[in-house]
């Protein structure tokens, strides 16, 4: 196998131009997935994120540190940017489902995911570390050229 030949299977395996159905019907699924999550996370919200919850936000710290991305670090850890994060993710996810502006829903839900993981961290799995790697991966993705609004603009 000569160097060219490399070469040419490399940029056939990684350049190649691939449908994507799959990646947006993937991104469909996992935008219900994060709404179920985000409805979850609702039932208890305050105890979890809320300024008087079971878990500081200074003990929080201690566990995630302060070089992260972390929201409430700008907005503070009070009950209004609990839910301001959290309604910002709530309008995000359903955006990423709906495929209106994927790109930057899936950026924003990102965000917003990993500061209310950042803010109570004793709270996650293994399946919440799974979705801030899905949603990271999603931002780089062509999920909205497909089954989407964006498609329609």
């Amino acid at each position: 196998m000569t160097l060219q030949a490399i070469r040419n299977a490399w940029n056939d395996f990684f350049f190649t131009k691939q449908p994507v159905t799959g990646i947006a019907v993937f991104r469909i699924c996992f935008g219900l997935v994060l709404i179920l999550n985000a409805l979850f996370l609702l039932a208890g919200f305050s105890d979890w994120f809320g300024s008087h919850a079971i878990v500081q936000y200074s003990t929080a710290l201690t566990f995630t540190g302060t070089g992260r991305i972390n929201l409430f670090s700008i907005l503070g850890a009070s009950d209004s940017s609990a839910y301001l994060i959290y309604g910002t993710h709530l309008i995000a996810i359903v955006g990423l489902t709906l495929g209106l502006w994927t790109r930057s829903s899936a950026v924003v839900a990102f965000i917003t995911l990993v500061s209310l993981h950042h803010r109570d961290p004793l709270i996650l799995n293994s399946g919440d570390t799974a979705m801030r790697v899905i949603l990271f991966l999603l931002m780089f993705s062509r999920a909205g050229d497909a089954f989407s609004l964006d498609r329609w603009r």
